[in-house]
């Protein structure tokens, strides 16, 4: 399940080349089996996206407000952005679309 705080997986990405690496760990946190662990998954995702959200609101705004702007800051929000892409276009649809797959699957006895 997703329950890795951002900033302890954003620590895994601290160089660029790392950024991938920890992206990949980030979204290997969503990967289930059963219908249920989809749905809880799902509503992990739909969760971890708000926060993102507001976690890039608040960085953006602190960046902006800012006069000596953290290179680390600038690293971290594009991360969290990146994160957020990949919630998105990769993690949300694919849990959908598994999880209704899995439905039917399940509803014609297989």
């Amino acid at each position: 399940m997703a329950t890795r705080n951002f900033k302890q997986i954003a620590n895994l990405g601290r160089t660029r080349a790392g950024y991938e690496n920890a992206i990949k760990v980030f979204e290997s946190s969503f990967l289930s089996e059963t219908i249920e662990d989809r749905e809880e998954s799902l509503n992990s995702a739909c969760k971890i996206r708000g926060e993102l959200l507001d976690t890039i609101g608040e960085l953006s705004n602190k960046l902006e407000n800012s006069v000596n702007p953290s290179q680390d800051n600038y690293k971290l929000l594009e991360f969290f952005q990146k994160c957020l892409s990949r919630i998105d276009k990769k993690i949300i649809p694919r849990l959908n679309r598994t999880t209704q797959d899995l439905k039917g699957t399940e509803a014609r006895g297989i």
